[in-house]
């Protein structure tokens, strides 16, 4: 005849405890490897002849990065683009280059703060026949026969650079 052995609630305590604890250095070795990433883009400041106000865009800048750094973000790991810095390309250059950085687990932010516009669609995806664009620094308020939009950075751009940062994080 079996008989059952008697777990003392000090003796399951310890064992909860114990898988806790192996639990919680699982968790800790995974998420040291794991870095976190932000890109800041503040554009505040726009050229006269584009026809933009000014906004305090830039004024996010010290707010964003001190909730980022309470989250544990690396200032050396924090990247910021301001108004005249951040013109289409070069927010496509710091995308792509978050990109080449980041690996499988990693964190990421990006944050923008700008103007917005709708702009005429350029590939026939859109049913109302306009794409939804970032103000990038030196894009026109106005139409001009001559502009396609080079200025503006199109939903379809930011939607694909930030579907491959995602790729690369992982689903995780």
């Amino acid at each position: 005849m079996k008989t059952h052995e008697y777990t003392s609630p000090m003796k399951s305590l310890l064992i909860a405890s114990l898988c806790f604890s192996l639990f919680t250095l699982f968790f800790s070795f995974n998420t040291l490897a794991q870095d976190k990433h932000a890109l800041i883009i503040a554009i505040g400041e726009y050229p006269e002849d584009s026809d933009w106000p000014d906004i305090s865009s830039e004024n996010d800048v010290p707010l964003i990065q001190e909730a980022l750094v309470k989250q544990g973000f690396k200032n050396e790991f924090i990247s910021v683009l301001k108004s005249k810095n951040a013109k289409k390309s070069r927010i496509l250059q710091e995308l792509d280059g978050l990109n080449r950085r980041v690996k499988n687990g990693d964190i990421v932010v990006v944050h923008i703060s700008s103007h917005g516009q709708q702009i005429m669609d350029d590939n026939g995806d859109e049913l109302d026949g306009y794409d939804e664009a970032i103000v990038a620094y030196g894009a026109p308020a106005h139409y001009d026969p001559k502009y396609q939009g080079e200025n503006h950075l199109r939903d379809e751009e930011l939607g694909k650079a930030l579907r491959d940062i995602q790729k690369k994080l992982g689903s995780k």
